[in-house]
């Protein structure tokens, strides 16, 4: 649902209330993950160049991304 508001909305506090309803932030995760494209596999070559291209372009989405997941799966309800 919220593919299909992308770009159409203001994104004020009472609109995000509204549209991601009781959970937020959950609901904010979730919108990440659904929008950000995964990177590539890694592709690490610091033992030879450090640092290389793959760890500067990727790492920091890869990080983003697994804790993304991790912090839904750890709040996920009962």
């Amino acid at each position: 649902m919220l593919n299909m508001l992308r770009g159409t909305i203001a994104w004020t506090p009472e609109t995000l209330r509204r549209v991601l309803g009781p959970d937020p932030v959950r609901s904010a995760l979730e919108y990440l993950l659904e929008t950000v494209e995964e990177p590539p596999d890694r592709n690490c070559s610091c033992h030879i160049h450090p640092p290389c291209s793959d760890c500067q372009m990727y790492e920091g989405l890869r990080d983003a991304i697994a804790g993304a997941k991790a912090a839904l799966t750890a709040t996920e309800p009962p």
